[in-house]
């Protein structure tokens, strides 16, 4: 049995394995996508200025101008939201299956090259992102959520995948097209949305300012990278909507409540998570791992924490805004686990990731029957919205979806008895009916989960 386990850690998991394992990740995703309906925000954005269905770049352009005036700076991921609801949706689908297999390639590229063929770090990275992201369905399902949320995800490891290396020892070297297209994508990784923005300043601040101290100077090429970031985030801070909807309504209470608001997020949803690299940090103290890994992991750490500090200031919280920090700490997690000496996985590592795979189970049967029963509401709201068309009524009464688990928690359904909400205004608009009333869970399928 210890020979297996031995193998299962060392030289079984290399090969082909964990692209086969990615592969079959994207279609499990895809077929998640393809279950989860439109919801919340997605009508909004189905429609334009003019009041009718987007199906132009001319109609994005002018939709993304009045964001920046009214709404919030993030005109980068909004482009992708608005680009999204012109194609069949089908495309969508396609392409956001990926973003959960190529973050887990990119998490790979933070680990030693030897260790990135092993399936014990791919399998490790994908269960505490199922179980402990928080809004997981927000992140990579929903449409809206997902190009929020989950496109900039791949673009933050991506970003900070080279100041973590140079800050872990390796030279950050590279041709000059490939600096350009790294300052690009810090540009557009700090843009895209505010917990993205300040989880890659500050991270790599950290990491930037552990070069210097080892080595009295900083790479030009982390400096420019840095620049870029900067730029890219004060350009999303500098948009008419972002300064009024924020900083006009900042005080200290409202900061204070805010803190403490985000760190009840962290307890509530991410307390495990810190557990584990409390554990692996204590550990790898201990076996003196490499000062310039534990510094490395550390920065990571940070970075995320000071981003659910940041968003004290914010105008709303939501859980899919702690998908960042979410992120960077199991990145900090997995670098750490992958830099202990292999007789401390066995002691550590492998049993957590036991514990683990049971808590997985659990939860992956929830969440896959979670997708599922929306699914089915789907399909019964829609059947509902036929058979009144066809019998000629123009009004129809319909369930809001009811989940449990929170994966498929996809926005909010807003769906209110009154057909003046604006959400039923919405779904009468794109059904192409004239009043939608809503039967809530409290009168119809029992409370909400």
């Amino acid at each position: 049995m210890t020979g297996k386990l031995k193998n299962w850690i060392g030289d079984r998991g290399r090969g082909n394995a964990p692209a086969w394992a990615l592969l079959a990740l994207y279609l499990f995703m895809l077929a998640l996508n393809l279950m989860t309906p439109m919801a919340g925000d997605d009508y909004v954005h189905y429609y334009g200025m003019d009041g009718e269905h987007i199906r132009s770049l001319s109609q994005i352009a002018e939709n993304l101008k009045d964001l920046w005036q009214n709404t919030n700076g993030r005109v980068l991921a909004h482009f992708f939201v608005y680009l999204m609801q012109i194609p069949p949706r089908v495309v969508f689908s396609l392409l956001n299956a990926v973003v959960l297999p190529l973050l887990l390639w990119l998490l790979l590229r933070f680990l030693p090259e030897g260790e990135r063929k092993r399936l014990l770090w791919l399998g490790l990275g994908g269960m505490l992102l199922w179980c402990w992201m928080p809004g997981f369905g927000e992140v990579f399902l929903w449409l809206t959520g997902s190009c929020n949320y989950g496109w900039s995800l791949p673009l933050l490891f991506a970003a900070l995948l080279p100041f973590y290396r140079a800050a872990a020892g390796a030279e950050p070297g590279g041709k000059l097209w490939q600096t350009a297209l790294w300052c690009l994508c810090c540009l557009a990784c700090a843009a895209y949305n505010e917990s993205n923005g300040v989880c890659l300043l500050a991270a790599a601040f950290l990491l930037g300012l552990s070069v210097w101290i080892r080595e009295k100077r900083l790479p030009w090429r982390l400096t420019a990278a840095f620049a870029c970031g900067c730029l890219g985030f004060l350009l999303l801070l500098s948009a008419p909507a972002t300064l009024a909807t924020r900083v006009g309504g900042l005080s200290l209470l409202s900061l204070v409540q805010g803190m403490k608001a985000s760190l009840g997020w962290l307890e509530t949803c991410m307390l495990p998570l810190y557990l584990f690299y409390a554990l692996l940090m204590a550990g790898a103290i201990g076996r003196g791992v490499d000062r310039r890994l534990l510094l490395a992991s550390a920065a990571l750490l940070l970075g995320g924490l000071a981003s659910v500090l940041a968003l004290s200031a914010a105008a709303y919280l939501v859980g899919r805004s702690f998908a960042a920090c979410a992120c960077l700490t199991i990145v900090a997690c997995l670098v750490l686990a992958a830099g202990l000496p292999a007789e401390d996985r066995r002691g550590r590592v492998v049993p957590v990731a036991a514990l683990l795979g049971v808590l997985f189970a659990f939860s992956f049967l929830r969440g896959t029957g979670d997708v599922l029963s929306l699914y089915l509401q789907s399909r019964e709201r829609t059947a509902a919205v036929c058979e009144a068309r066809e019998s000629g009524r123009r009004e129809v009464t319909l369930k809001r979806f009811v989940t449990t688990t929170g994966y498929a928690e996809i926005s909010y359904e807003e769906l209110e008895e009154s057909p003046e909400c604006w959400y039923n205004d919405l779904l009468a608009k794109y059904y192409g009916l004239e009043r939608v009333y809503g039967l809530l869970p409290e009168t119809g399928t029992g409370g909400e989960g």
